[in-house]
């Protein structure tokens, strides 16, 4: 463990000067360790090449965060320091620690790399042909044949029921190292220990947004309707809906254009792309694409080769976190490297806003009117969709946590069937990857957008594209403090007003465009 952080020296020094000099060297370390465990994640995911050295050093970090005296000591110089910067460092150094320990422990890690494994491992079958389970999320969203979507659909949530008891092995673990912790769920650990959110108030938030939803819903379904027959909103109907209604033509969203589409947008706002330490690659990935954060002077982005409106979209999210890092570069580096995820997000979603600016899609792709309106549409659409299925998951993963001995598929269909009406199955969670690898994050998704139209509200502005002032207001006052302070002290700051989700419930009513 000493190769990583060397705890014990920490431990023994009681002197400031000297604790401090010590604490840099060994956050260095630490920070190099990180590097090299980000850059493993990334060559396993983008190049499929698995590398021990990964789980070694996973297995040295639960060491070192779970080792109590690592708490003990970083807490005792927070308290002792006076120095507000050295105390927010501390403090966010701690707080990382403690997201990762649960996650890290031999069991639950375990649990999680067999259920992922075996999930994706899976094949499904119709008509003769077979699909990974890699394949089925583009499927849903993107394949006009209904019975195939129905029929992987359906068989997901069949693989899922054989996981099921190793699923719930899964949670109940994370809630015992949870309530080992004061907390009685793994849920309330991160959501309110953790991430410090009032999960009633986010409940309650999020059920009003859904309300205020139900009629701009109504037109939509019937819309969906008319032109395809669809009687209510089945799960494997609504991405597909929400992408494909407007028809709006792939080949004019060209992949070969992207990176030439993100390198545009940089200079728009005088950046030199060439010159950032800023790599982005196509690849054929089952997703649509991540950012990650190697180090300072390592920024990769790496997208799925496709056509499409949507896919644009992605890139320039994608983007948003880039800019993020890129940004706060100069922090030291627990507040560069240990970012909280709902800022990242929201500054990821507010680059994004540029994808559908008519100003930017005469400007890098000569787009001619009638589709300008109709990409304004489909991005309220797809945010419409995409809000309700992450306000279900969230809610369905809170159940899931509080009653893991439950009936899985009859919360999932509860839930399903209250924020989108009708009677359809929801998906089985032991199939939610999101609830495998990143529990208790898809409402950060929705906090981002809470936060973005915030911002789009504060500054009567419908995107990024032509607000270079607005631009430099969100890089001075968001994205280069970094973790020096909270989201919610950022947002404050720049927009003035507290955090609340009114101006997103609004957006997605159509009560209100930016």
């Amino acid at each position: 463990m000493t190769n990583i952080f060397d705890l014990d020296r920490l431990c023994a020094i009681d002197k400031e000067a000297a604790w401090k000099e010590a604490y840099e060297e060994e956050l260095h370390k630490l920070d190099e360790s990180f590097r090299l465990v980000t850059l493993l994640e990334y060559e396993a995911i983008t190049r499929n090449q698995e590398d021990a050295r990964l789980e070694e050093l996973q297995k040295q970090h639960f060491a070192l965060f779970s080792d109590p005296r690592f708490a003990q000591v970083l807490g005792k110089w927070e308290q002792l320091l006076a120095d507000g910067t050295w105390k927010r460092r501390l403090k966010v150094l701690q707080n990382a620690a403690r997201e990762k320990e649960i996650e890290n422990h031999p069991t639950v890690a375990a649990l999680k790399n067999k259920l992922q494994t075996h999930l994706t491992n899976q094949k499904f079958t119709h008509q003769g042909e077979s699909y990974p389970f890699s394949s089925v999320q583009s499927h849903l969203m993107a394949n006009a044949d209904r019975d195939l979507r129905k029929a992987l659909f359906d068989q997901v949530n069949h693989a899922a029921v054989e996981m099921e008891e190793e699923f719930r092995a899964l949670i109940k673990a994370r809630n015992e190292l949870a309530r080992q912790k004061g907390y009685p769920t793994y849920h309330r650990y991160l959501f309110e220990g953790i991430m410090q959110l009032d999960f009633e108030l986010y409940r309650a938030e999020g059920f009003q947004m859904m309300e205020a939803t139900r009629a701009i819903s109504r037109e939509w379904s019937q819309r969906f309707q008319e032109k395809w027959g669809y009687a209510g909103t089945q799960y494997y109907d609504a991405f597909y809906a929400a992408l494909n209604f407007l028809e709006i033509p792939r080949s004019l969203f060209p992949q070969d254009r992207i990176k030439e589409a993100l390198h545009f947008t940089c200079r728009h706002f005088g950046l030199e792309p060439e010159r950032m330490p800023l790599q982005i690659e196509l690849l054929d990935i089952p997703f649509g694409g991540m950012m990650n954060a190697i180090a300072t002077d390592d920024l990769r982005i790496v997208l799925k080769k496709q056509d499409g409106f949507s896919r644009y979209g992605v890139a320039l999210h994608e983007l948003g976190h880039a800019l993020y890092e890129f940004f706060s570069a100069q922090q030291p580096p627990e507040l560069f490297r240990f970012k909280n995820i709902i800022g990242h997000e929201a500054m990821a979603e507010i680059v994004m806003t540029i994808a559908s600016q008519k100003e930017w899609l005469r400007d890098f792709l000569g787009m001619e009117e009638a589709v300008l309106a109709q990409t304004a549409e489909a991005e309220h659409l797809f945010s419409l969709t995409l809000t309700k299925f992450y306000f279900y998951q969230s809610m369905v993963e809170h159940v899931l946590y509080e009653n893991p001995d439950g009936d899985l598929q009859a919360m999932a269909d509860r839930m399903f069937q209250e924020i989108f009406g009708g009677d359809s199955v929801g998906l089985h969670p032991a199939a939610e990857m999101m609830f495998l690898a990143y529990p208790v994050y898809v409402q950060d998704y929705i906090y981002a957008d809470g936060v973005r139209d915030m911002i789009r509200e504060h500054f009567a502005i419908s995107g990024l594209y032509g607000q270079a002032e607005v631009f430099a207001a969100i890089r001075n006052v968001f994205m280069e403090p970094s973790e020096a302070q909270t989201w919610q002290e950022k947002v404050e700051k720049l927009c003035g007003k507290r955090f609340s989700l009114q101006a997103f419930a609004q957006f997605l009513a159509k009560e209100k465009s930016f």
